[in-house]
């Protein structure tokens, strides 16, 4: 329930950092899982910005220095696109690659 609590923190606009008590009391491993968690559910956030459920599609392109996301839906997905390049920091963080998407 604590990785649960943690993941709803941080999946908005904190990181998890080292000084909060709550992120600490999980198991370092439980702490690595959140913070994957976390980032994936921020950019699972941002392609439903507008609540409109335009995106229909999502892939993601994994090489030794980046990701790719592609997505595919209705309309040009401006909003989108501009909610997963905000968010889309901690995913790339985490994972130690540089991020770029296609549409």
């Amino acid at each position: 329930m604590l990785m649960v609590a943690n993941i709803a923190r941080y999946h908005r606009k904190n990181i998890p950092l080292d000084r909060h008590p709550d992120f600490m009391r999980l198991s370092e491993r439980d702490r690595e899982r959140t913070t994957i968690l976390s980032a994936i559910l921020r950019v699972a956030d941002a392609l439903d910005r507008a609540h409109l459920q335009s995106v229909s599609y999502v892939g993601i392109t994994v090489s030794k220095g980046e990701m790719t996301l592609q997505m595919e839906g209705e309309g040009d997905l401006l909003l989108e696109r501009w909610a997963v390049t905000r968010k889309a920091a901690l995913l790339a963080k985490t994972f130690d690659r540089d991020f770029s998407f296609s549409v």
